[in-house]
């Protein structure tokens, strides 16, 4: 079950997000300390621990095996794949949860790691068989309304905009400055 900053249920997030049924990356910017910036409250610490299930699933996948990673979860989900198939890909993540991991350090004034983030870094990338080694086109987990092949960044703000910003909240932190501008095209 998903939790909000105090440790109690995260009543804002849909009932699968809470349930732990869905599983995203949320690529609000090129920047991974940009998008990490832009993710609103509620995602600073779920989006986190999401990206340490897909890179310990996909350090799994891959013949890494330790006892310390989390168990293999949303094998077949797009983003999972995708972290799973090349090297790239999965450090591209990784760099992902860091910005995360240092945005929910300063947005919450906390002076120790993220747990998720204790996990991932203990990971050795070295370590593990990739299929590839090249990176991969970032797969858009979102209803087809939103997607754009060409422009994953412009894909993931419109669906947050669209989908994500009606109960989101940025209180310690300032709303992305792109918000308004796919909020107004959304209406």
């Amino acid at each position: 079950m998903a939790v909000d900053s105090t440790g109690g249920p995260d009543e804002t997030l849909s009932t699968a997000d809470r349930l732990g049924w869905n599983v995203n990356v949320f690529w609000l910017d090129e920047s991974p300390e940009l998008a990490a910036r832009y993710h609103c409250d509620q995602h600073v610490n779920k989006m986190l621990l999401e990206a340490a299930q897909v890179l310990c699933t996909a350090a799994r996948q891959n013949g890494y095996e330790r006892d310390f990673l989390y168990q293999a979860t949303h094998t077949d989900h797009p983003v999972t794949s995708w972290a799973t198939e090349s090297r790239a890909n999965w450090l591209e993540l990784r760099d992902h949860a860091s910005a995360l991991n240092a945005e929910f350090k300063a947005r919450y004034d906390h002076d120790d790691d993220h747990k998720s983030w204790t996990v991932i870094d203990r990971i050795d990338p070295d370590a593990i068989d990739f299929p590839g080694s090249a990176p991969t086109p970032k797969p858009q987990a979102m209803p087809a309304e939103y997607r754009d092949p060409d422009d994953p960044v412009a894909a993931y703000r419109a669906y947050y905009a669209g989908e994500k910003a009606e109960w989101a909240e940025w209180d310690h932190t300032d709303e992305p400055p792109w918000l308004d501008r796919y909020r107004t095209a959304d209406d």
